[in-house]
């Protein structure tokens, strides 16, 4: 199922090339996928109904410092020694733990793509960072 940003990065990509086929090859999708998201937006039909997550965030622990540039957040990459809001110092050898804990960010970001190089978009997302 296309998520909404691909779905107009096909739209955009079919007016642009003027063929399934052409829309397929800019998107990196099958024709018949073009074909069926440009029949269901001309149809007027509604955009397919997703499974409910219950919440569109994720709370993760923060550390201010002036290492980071204002204006900009940065949380571990892969594993930042909490797994699901549980902190596991304990598991580390004595010594051994990272100076800045926190959850991964993981946990937080979108599965999405560039649409201008066509690579994967993991390490961005929206944030909203609130005072504990």
């Amino acid at each position: 199922m296309k998520n909404a940003r691909e779905r107009m990065d096909i739209l955009a990509a079919y007016r642009e090339a003027g063929s399934y086929r052409g829309a397929a090859e800019i998107c990196g999708t099958t024709h018949k996928t073009v074909r069926r998201v440009v029949e269901r937006h001309n149809a007027g039909a509604a955009a397919p109904v997703r499974k409910d997550r219950g919440h569109n965030y994720d709370e993760v622990r923060a550390l201010v410092t002036e290492r980071v540039g204002s204006g900009t957040s940065f949380i571990p990459f892969h594993f930042g020694g909490w797994w699901q809001g549980k902190d596991l110092l304990d598991k580390y050898p004595e010594g051994s733990a990272p100076i800045v804990r926190g959850d991964a960010v993981n946990t937080a970001t979108t599965y999405g793509y560039d649409s201008v190089t066509m690579m994967q978009e993991t390490k961005t997302t929206l944030c909203n960072i609130e005072k504990a």
